[in-house]
C-alpha cells in the first residue's frame, strides 16, 4: 500500500465535503474536524457537513460559520440509518470518517447505497496492532476491529493515514488497497486560532504568577500517554534544579499519578490541574512543553505548542507523530521512548540553554506553517482529485 504522490500545485474542491468524527464537545478530534473543515472552504468547497455522534458546537472550539451541523446519535453502531438518510439527502461529493471505530459505520451506510456518487474516504488515525492500553484491549471494538477492517477497509473508496507507520502497520495487518487510493495526510492544525487563545491570560497559579521555570504536557491521562514517565522523570530533574510541572488533563489513571506524585514527595512541585477548554493560554506561560507518549501516530499538541512558542521535548513513539511534526529533531528535541534518564537529561539541558531554547522555538514558529488548513486542504484535494 504505497501512499500516492501529492502535487505542491494549488488546486480547488468544488463540491459539497462532509466529515463524519465521533464528537464535536471538545478534544482532538473536535479540533481537527474544525481545522479541515476551515481549509476545505479555504480552497473552495461549497459546503462542509459536519456529521457527529456525541455534543454540540462549543464557543470554545474555532469552527467556521459556514459548516452545518448533523447529529448521528450517540452511538457508533447504531448510526448506520442516519447516515443513509444524510447521504441520500445531501449527496455530499465526499464524506471523509474518522477513527477506525467510525470509519465501520461509514463503510456499512455508504454500501447500502451502491449508486451513490459519494465517495468515502476513511482516515486512520493509530497504529492497529498496537493496543495502546489494557482498558482499551477489554473493549469490542478494539478487540475485533482489526479482523472487520481487514474486511471493510478495502470497499472505502480511499483511505488517508496520518503518518507513514501507520500505513504500514495497515499492510502489515493484511488490509490492502490499491497505490492510487492511499495516501499519508498530516493533520491540520487552525494555528491562528491557538495563538489567539494563547494571548490569553493563564488561571494555574504557578503560571499566572510564575516564580521559577514551569514545565507542561497536555493530554489524557493515559497509558499510551506515558505521564509516569514524565513523573519519574522530573522527579530526577527536581533534584537538579527548582523547577514546577502541570499536566492537564483527565483520564483514568489520575489516582494512579496523584498517589505517584505523594509517593514521591511532590506534592509541592507537580500538580494535575484537570482539564481546561483553553490550555494554550496556559502553555505560552511555559517554559518547557514535554509529550512523554509511548504510542503518537500524530501529535496535535506539538503542533499547538510550537505555535504558543514553547520548546519541546518529546518521546520519540510508536506511530512516528513526534518525528514527523519535529522535523527528525530540528524543531524540537526527540527523546527515545520509555527512557526516564533520557527525559530528564533533555529537559535538563532545554532549560539550561537558552541559546537552544530559542533556536528550537524559532524552528517551531517555521515549521507550524507546514499544518495550516489551507495547506493540508491542498493535499486532500489532490487526492481525492485522482478519486474522481
Amino acid at each position: 500500500m504505497e501512499p500516492t504522490s501529492i502535487s505542491t500545485r494549488t488546486r480547488t474542491l468544488d463540491g459539497r465535503v462532509a466529515i463524519l468524527t465521533p464528537t464535536i464537545a471538545g478534544g482532538a478530534f473536535t479540533n481537527l474536524s474544525a481545522s479541515l473543515a476551515k481549509g476545505f472552504l479555504a480552497v473552495g468547497a461549497k459546503q462542509v457537513h459536519i456529521l457527529h455522534l456525541a455534543g454540540e458546537p462549543r464557543q470554545e472550539t474555532s469552527w467556521p460559520v459556514q459548516a452545518c451541523f448533523h447529529s448521528l446519535g450517540r452511538k457508533a453502531r447504531a448510526s448506520v440509518p442516519a447516515l443513509i438518510q444524510f447521504l441520500r439527502d445531501v449527496q455530499p461529493s465526499f464524506i471523509i470518517s474518522m477513527p477506525g471505530y467510525v470509519n465501520i459505520p461509514a463503510i456499512l451506510a455508504r454500501l447500502c447505497l451502491p449508486r451513490s456518487s459519494t465517495k468515502l474516504i476513511i482516515t486512520e488515525h493509530a497504529v492497529m496492532s498496537h493496543p495502546c492500553s489494557t482498558a482499551a484491549r477489554s473493549e469490542l471494538h478494539w478487540r475485533f476491529l482489526p479482523s472487520i477492517s481487514r474486511v471493510l477497509y478495502p470497499k472505502a473508496d480511499g483511505l488517508v493515514a496520518v503518518s507513514d507507520e501507520v500505513l504500514d502497520d495497515l499492510v502489515h495487518l493484511g488490509i490492502r488497497m490499491p497505490a492510487r487510493r492511499s495516501t499519508t495526510i498530516p493533520n491540520p492544525v487552525d494555528i491562528e486560532a491557538v495563538r489567539v487563545k494563547a494571548r490569553m491570560t493563564p488561571t494555574h497559579p504557578w503560571l499566572r504568577f510564575k516564580r521559577q521555570p514551569v514545565i507542561v504536557s497536555v493530554g489524557r491521562l493515559a497509558l499510551e500517554k506515558n505521564q509516569s514517565l514524565l513523573l519519574s522523570a522530573f522527579s530526577l530533574l527536581h533534584k537538579e534544579i527548582d523547577v514546577k510541572l502541570v499536566i492537564f488533563g483527565t483520564g483514568y489513571l489520575e489516582g494512579q499519578l496523584r498517589n505517584m506524585i505523594m509517593e514521591n514527595g511532590l506534592g509541592e512541585h507537580a500538580d494535575l490541574a484537570g482539564w481546561r477548554d483553553n490550555p494554550w493560554c496556559e502553555v505560552a506561560q511555559a517554559d518547557l512543553f514535554v509529550l512523554p507518549s509511548d504510542h503518537e501516530p500524530f501529535g496535535l499538541v506539538l503542533v499547538e505548542a510550537m505555535a504558543c512558542g514553547v520548546p519541546i521535548v518529546a518521546t520519540d513513539a510508536v506511530g512516528g507523530g513526534p518525528r514527523f511534526i519535529l522535523d527528525q529533531g530540528r524543531s524540537g528535541m526527540l527523546v527515545p521512548k520509555g527512557d526516564v534518564n533520557a527525559l530528564a537529561s533533555g529537559m535538563l539541558e532545554m532549560l539550561a540553554r537558552p541559546g537552544q531554547r530559542q533556536a528550537m522555538i524559532a524552528a517551531g514558529a517555521q515549521r507550524t506553517a507546514a499544518f495550516h488548513p489551507a495547506a493540508i486542504a491542498e493535499r486532500w484535494v489532490s487526492f481525492l482529485s485522482g478519486l474522481s
